[in-house]
């Protein structure tokens, strides 16, 4: 005999809508706000730009492994695909 349990699990779609897009927006928005830098800076600008892009992988690596494998691509890897390549 086998038992079989059913368990409803709710999963909250908005999860990623508030946390992890407006993240990206800003990080996104930080390197925009480093080119503004003096050419004299370069080195600093570079610092800055290099920092948010490993950050921003390092988000997305962390995301997309948390979300849903399925057939076709969900908004938040739709997102994520337009935020890196």
């Amino acid at each position: 005999e086998c038992l079989q349990v059913k368990l409803r699990v709710l999963r909250e779609s908005s999860y990623f809508d508030r946390n992890i897009i407006p993240l990206l927006a800003c990080l996104n928005s930080v390197a925009i706000c480093s080119l503004a830098l003096q050419a004299q800076e370069f080195g600093s600008r570079g610092q800055m730009i290099l920092s948010v892009s490993f950050v921003e992988i390092g988000i997305r690596m962390t995301v997309d492994s948390r979300l849903p494998v399925v057939g076709y691509q969900i908004k938040m890897q739709f997102v994520l695909n337009n935020f890196f390549f």
